[in-house]
């Protein structure tokens, strides 16, 4: 799409929509791979790969656990990590594994990465200065970069091929979602 905008084959809106359908989805599809790992190991469902993997709680019914985990709702929250995720694992299961295998700092990664999906998916003021505070904050970043879509077309680094932030961030996912499923 980046070289069809160069020759005018494309416009600039219909780039920016481009990126932001593709991060909506990659950023779902993470979310549900989350939602699938917890349900699966706590219904039993998977068959965890390494022995440190264990509940905390009898399992019981899928319904029973499931009534009881959603408390009324109708969904559950799996973002942001360490507020919902985590939570949840380390009462669930022993030392929160799998989902306590995720570092600090690819927790927070995962926050900045919710905050970027939430002001692509909801346009209000809170949600555009949430983005513009805790994803652009004080990096250097050039006018257009200061939208997601902006954000998520810049150039993360050219060397020794391009890569875009975009390209980066689905790589960090593809990382997390292995270290969870491992």
């Amino acid at each position: 799409m980046e070289s069809f905008l160069l020759k005018g084959e494309v416009d600039i809106d219909d780039v920016q929509r481009l990126y932001n359908g593709l991060y909506l989805e990659v950023f779902t599809a993470f979310e549900g791979l989350l939602e699938d790992l917890f349900w699966g190991l706590l219904l039993e469902q998977l068959v965890p790969v390494s022995s440190d993997i264990s509940l905390k709680i009898a399992s019981g019914t899928g319904s029973t656990v499931r009534e009881i985990m959603l408390m009324g709702r109708h969904f559950l929250d799996w973002l942001p990590y360490a507020d919902n995720t985590l939570k949840r694992a380390n009462i669930c299961f022993r030392d929160g594994r799998p989902f306590s295998c995720l570092s600090t700092q690819e927790q927070h990664n995962l926050a900045r990465y919710h905050r970027i999906r939430n002001a692509i998916a909801h346009q209000s003021d809170y949600a555009q200065a949430k983005f513009c505070d805790e994803v652009i904050g004080s990096s250097m970043v050039t006018p257009r970069e200061k939208t997601p879509s902006g954000y998520l077309r810049g150039v993360f680094r050219s060397h020794p091929v391009q890569q875009r932030r975009y390209e980066a961030i689905v790589d960090e996912l593809k990382v997390n979602a292995r270290k969870l499923c491992q």
